[in-house]
């Protein structure tokens, strides 16, 4: 009734899309109409995925910042898309045309991956980016959503997230990862009736050890993970059974490539993820390199859920940027350091800080049985995988530093602050 029948079409067709033919007909548009590909490929004809991947090239965001226009379809009623911007956290914001009409591919989407784990259109809570003055929250009537404040994390604020929930009966929780792990520490920390709660719902940041353990204490509170990005390109679910990520090629066209534009194929190889639209034929990207990162699984059906098509292990988000350095100028990437399970089942929160090569500074926040001698050996385990000459700290903290949109941020790095 909200969305539309398109909307619903999409929702009801949604694991039967063929994808193939859907990234052919954007090809199609775009070598005819967007001037970047029309120019590239001319004469060049497109019939499967396989021809699509061997013909094209990979993009990246600075390709498409070089020439905004170029990637725009001369062919488009301009008032019928939006102009938006990426958050621009791995440097200049990104400019997109996005369709007005999006939610009906997004929505429809999202909503038959959330239904995994009961949702049909309910009210939610959500806590991410928004920043909200003279009040609690806000209401948003057509998409039944609480938005909360993603930058207060006070006792007292979680009160009243919990209080608000429980008194209407909210039983979805929805924001950034960080910020669910949070409120879920809370309940379990307080006692609290959350019978109510049905299930988490996270998102934008990458998913650790310490935080599932938590989402996993809370009988009867379901947990969905996933990712997606400003671009739209890629969505991919966490599937708690399995352990592992599962991309939607029914929402974008998606590959795992090596530094070479090569497939990734050996299980557990580290590869970048790489979209391509199947519905923005105003401004397509196509095999768009994202700058995330995911640890290849394989492709198959998988034995617990069902799902047809490539797995991941992880998703390591922005990989090329955290990393650790030593005073020579080596480095070691946070994935590197991951802690052994009981040392995680110990600590509330984990971020490394660094201001200079040769010093890490690592931010804990205590769970259950913390104590010195687990700090001493979080901090031993940390620098065994350093240089000798790494000096490496622990210090207990009550929370741990976000971006500037509220994203928590495992990775810190000062370096360029000290160096100017």
């Amino acid at each position: 009734m909200i969305f539309g029948p398109r909307y619903a079409s999409r929702f009801r067709g949604y694991w039967k899309t063929d994808s193939e033919s859907r990234l052919l007909a954007v090809v199609e548009s775009a070598l005819r109409d967007v001037p970047f590909y029309a120019q590239r490929y001319k004469g060049i004809r497109i019939t499967s995925a396989a021809d699509f991947k061997a013909a094209f090239s990979t993009i990246d965001k600075d390709v498409v910042l070089g020439d905004y226009e170029a990637f725009t379809s001369t062919a488009i009623d301009r008032s019928r898309y939006d102009e938006c911007t990426t958050g621009g956290t791995s440097g200049k914001p990104l400019r997109l045309l996005l369709p007005r009409d999006r939610y009906v591919h997004e929505y429809a989407a999202l909503h038959r991956m959330w239904s995994k784990v009961g949702y049909r259109f309910s009210p939610r809570a959500v806590v991410r980016n928004e920043r909200i003055v003279g009040r609690d929250f806000i209401i948003n009537p057509i998409l039944r959503e609480y938005v909360f404040d993603g930058f207060r994390s006070s006792e007292e604020y979680l009160e009243r997230i919990y209080e608000v929930m429980k008194h209407r009966n909210i039983g979805f929780y929805h924001g950034y990862t960080s910020n669910a792990h949070e409120f879920a520490r809370f309940l379990l920390r307080r006692g609290l009736d959350h019978s109510f709660l049905k299930a988490f719902i996270t998102t934008s940041e990458n998913f650790y050890p310490h935080q599932k353990a938590v989402f996993d204490a809370l009988p009867g509170v379901k947990h969905m993970n996933f990712y997606g990005h400003s671009e739209k390109l890629v969505l991919a679910e966490y599937c708690s059974a399995s352990g592992l990520y599962h991309f939607h090629q029914q929402y974008g066209f998606c590959e795992l490539l090596d530094e070479f534009d090569r497939d990734v194929v050996s299980i557990g190889e580290v590869g970048e993820i790489v979209g391509s639209t199947l519905y923005n034929v105003g401004m397509p990207l196509l095999r768009y390199r994202t700058g995330d990162y995911a640890r290849y699984a394989g492709v198959g059906q998988c034995a617990h859920c069902g799902h047809q098509g490539m797995s991941a292990t992880e998703i390591l988000g922005r990989w090329a940027g955290d990393r650790v350095y030593n005073a020579d100028g080596s480095y070691v990437t946070t994935t590197a350091l991951n802690l052994h399970s009981d040392l995680y089942a110990r600590i509330a929160g984990l971020q490394y800080v660094q201001s200079q090569p040769g010093e890490l500074l690592v931010r804990v926040i205590p769970g259950s049985g913390y104590d010195s001698s687990v700090a001493e050996r979080l901090r031993a385990v940390v620098a065994a995988k350093m240089a000798s000459a790494t000096s490496v700290s622990v210090e207990e903290v009550r929370e741990l530093e976000k971006s500037a949109n509220g994203k928590f941020l495992l990775s810190i790095s000062r370096r360029d602050k000290v160096a100017s």
